[in-house]
């Protein structure tokens, strides 16, 4: 059976408010629909495995500073990833850093910022790569591992006001990142990971799962979620004019999600690490990712 296309999808719903005069309103309630439905629970369809590289800390010959933002490497060569990407640097982890703007050439790096400290004609120094963009398609990551020496070693998101300022006041390493928090996204769009509190100091094998983002003018979950999609949407048509309608398929909207969840909780299975080993375990309606954060909490029997 094909899947629903949008354009059907925009059909339907005028079908069903009997209206058809706003197709802009139309698309924009299932836009905003199947973002709340994506976001509500979380989907196998829309928890996606994927890896990413590590870069180690770079050291390498010594730098110059004359109160500008230019400084000047000699005895090494700025990685090239320091043009691209987003790099820190500091005369050590314990000194002030400063982000990389740009790699103006195989010697030369800009800062973002004018060098106000003394100025250094050869000093040590350490680049570090303190941000991480991953794929256009990440909403969120919600589980990262580190693989080292043949170990996976799970790192713990930094959700807490503490964990937070700690990252925000790199550097403290270089040494084996073991926590991870979902950032802004980049110029492009794309979610950005902070790996710390200390930064990467070799190339580590990152394995992580995420959120898959929903986009505009799709329908990216599965078609069975088509009915709870329906219905939020009808929702957020009904609402400036027709309140009580509104409500009712709001109602209607919160039974066929819980019973679309249950549906799927009978028989998804959950992979959990505990330390180094995989576990399958059996969910019971979504409990245990209700537990873990993905939901809100329920009865698990």
């Amino acid at each position: 059976m094909p899947q629903l296309t949008f354009e059907q999808a925009r059909t339907i719903l005028q079908s069903r408010i009997a209206d058809s005069s706003n197709p802009t309103a139309d698309d924009q309630a299932l836009n905003q629909a199947q973002r709340e439905v994506a976001r509500a629970r979380r989907w196998p369809e829309l928890v996606v495995r994927a890896f990413l590289n590590t870069e180690a800390a770079y050291s390498t010959g010594t730098v110059a500073t004359d109160g500008t933002t230019s400084v000047t490497l000699t005895s090494g060569t700025w990685p090239t990833t320091v043009a691209s990407s987003k790099f820190r640097f500091a005369l050590s982890t314990s000194d002030p850093w400063y982000e990389v703007a740009t790699r103006s050439s195989a010697s030369i790096i800009l800062l973002n910022a004018a060098y106000v400290d003394d100025d250094q004609t050869a000093a040590s120094y350490i680049v570090y790569k303190s941000h991480y963009s991953l794929a256009s398609a990440v909403d969120r990551v919600e589980e990262m591992w580190l693989h080292d020496a043949g170990r996976h070693v799970p790192l713990h998101s930094a959700a807490t006001d503490q964990h937070v300022t700690e990252f925000l006041h790199y550097p403290s390493g270089p040494g084996v990142p073991t926590h991870f928090y979902n950032m802004e996204r980049d110029a492009s769009g794309n979610r950005q990971i902070l790996l710390g509190p200390n930064t990467p100091d070799d190339v580590y094998r990152i394995e992580y799962t995420y959120k898959k983002k929903t986009t505009d003018g799709t329908l990216s979950l599965d078609e069975t979620r088509w009915p709870v999609i329906l219905s939020r949407a009808t929702a957020i048509r009904y609402e400036p004019e027709f309140y009580e309608r509104s409500l009712v398929e709001m109602q209607r909207y919160e039974k066929l999600l819980a019973d679309e969840w249950a549906r799927e909780g009978e028989t998804e299975i959950q992979e959990v690490r505990v330390a180094d080993t995989r576990f399958r375990y059996p969910t019971r309606r979504g409990y245990y990712n209700d537990m873990m954060g993905f939901g809100r909490v329920s009865d698990p029997t």
